[in-house]
C-alpha cells in the first residue's frame, strides 16, 4: 500500500476533484523499473467508478473478511501489505 496515494486537482472548478494515484513499480509496462504512474477521478455514475471500486474492495476486506486493521502509524507498516491479494500458495 506504499505506492499509493491520493492527491486533489487545483483550479478545476468549485468541486473538489481527488485523484486516486497508484505508482508502478514493475511487470510489463515496466520493464526499465521507471517510475509509472497512473491515477483515477471519481466518475458521476457509481456502476463505472474506479475510485468508489477501489473503496468498496478495501471495505469489503476490512469489515466483512474481517482482516487486521491497518496500522498506519509508522510509513514501514504499509510496505509489505498488496492492495490485491493473490491465492495463497
Amino acid at each position: 500500500l506504499n505506492h499509493l496515494f491520493s492527491l486533489e486537482f487545483k483550479d478545476k472548478g468549485a468541486i473538489k476533484c481527488p485523484v486516486f494515484v497508484m505508482m508502478i513499480t514493475g511487470g510489463k509496462t515496466n520493464q526499465k523499473q521507471n517510475r509509472l504512474y497512473s491515477g483515477v477521478i471519481r466518475h458521476k455514475n457509481v456502476q463505472t467508478c474506479a475510485f468508489g471500486s477501489v473503496v468498496l474492495y478495501l471495505f469489503h476486506r476490512f469489515h466483512i473478511q474481517g482482516d487486521a486493521f491497518l496500522d498506519f502509524t509508522l510509513n514501514q507498516n504499509l510496505f509489505d501489505i498488496k492492495l490485491v491479494r493473490g491465492k495463497k500458495k
